[in-house]
């Protein structure tokens, strides 16, 4: 029964990880796919095609909090891993861990703040990608 406790934040935190890594792949191709179908029915109707998006790397606005939740699980497990066994040395990783997700989740909340701003993706997309006309200019 230990070991099930021990094991769980990791199983959590990877799960969480591999979960989100999904999300995020099926979200991409949705936005594909959504363009796609909006470029062919434009052609359809003998309209003006829509301008191309081009997709600028962008900062994650939720990196910090991802690696505070991954720290904190971590540091959690170690803390666990360090009971169960009674290893009096993994409570150093615990503490380093812990301390560092911490920070993060700090920097996640204030720093934005003071700033007098929300970190999103971008401003004209809600889904991270900016939009760019590059079409020909029309004469």
């Amino acid at each position: 029964m230990e070991a099930f406790f021990v094991m769980l934040p990791f199983v959590v935190g990877i799960g969480g990880g591999v979960f989100l890594a999904y999300a995020g792949l099926m979200a991409k191709q949705r936005r594909r796919e959504l363009l796609h179908v909006e470029r062919m029915r434009s052609l359809e109707l003998g309209k003006e095609l829509p301008p191309i998006p081009i997709e600028e790397p962008v900062g994650d606005a939720y990196g910090n909090l991802k690696a505070a939740i991954i720290l904190l699980f971590l540091g959690f497990a170690f803390l666990l891993g360090a009971g169960a066994t009674e290893e009096k040395e993994m409570a150093v990783p615990a503490v380093i861990c812990g301390s560092l997700g911490f920070a993060f989740l700090l920097i996640h909340w204030i720093v934005p703040k003071a700033a007098g701003k929300r970190t999103t993706p971008a401003s004209s997309s809600v889904s991270g990608v900016i939009v760019r006309d590059v079409s020909p200019p029309a004469e």
